[in-house]
């Protein structure tokens, strides 16, 4: 009867375990959505506020481009997730 009981004591662990990681990942799932949506208004907001004062842009990714003495080199890094 002990056995049974153990078996049933490590069911319920093992359940418990196993609701608290899918409620991680769920987690994860919305702090990586927030963080993209936010880094995507970080951006909006920075090229806004660059054109508004017509300071030339330099793209690093695009190479050969002529330099202005005042100009800001911008890199946004692109991450698939």
């Amino acid at each position: 009867d002990e056995v049974n009981h153990l078996k049933s004591e490590k069911e319920i662990y093992e359940k418990k375990q196993s609701e608290e990681i899918s409620k991680m990942n769920n987690d994860n799932q919305l702090l990586k959505q927030q963080l993209k949506f936010n880094s995507k208004i970080i951006k909006f907001a920075i090229m806004k506020k660059i054109k508004k004062k017509m300071i030339p842009i330099i793209n690093c990714y695009k190479p050969n481009q002529i330099q202005h003495p005042n100009s800001i080199l911008i890199c946004f890094v692109h991450h698939p997730n």
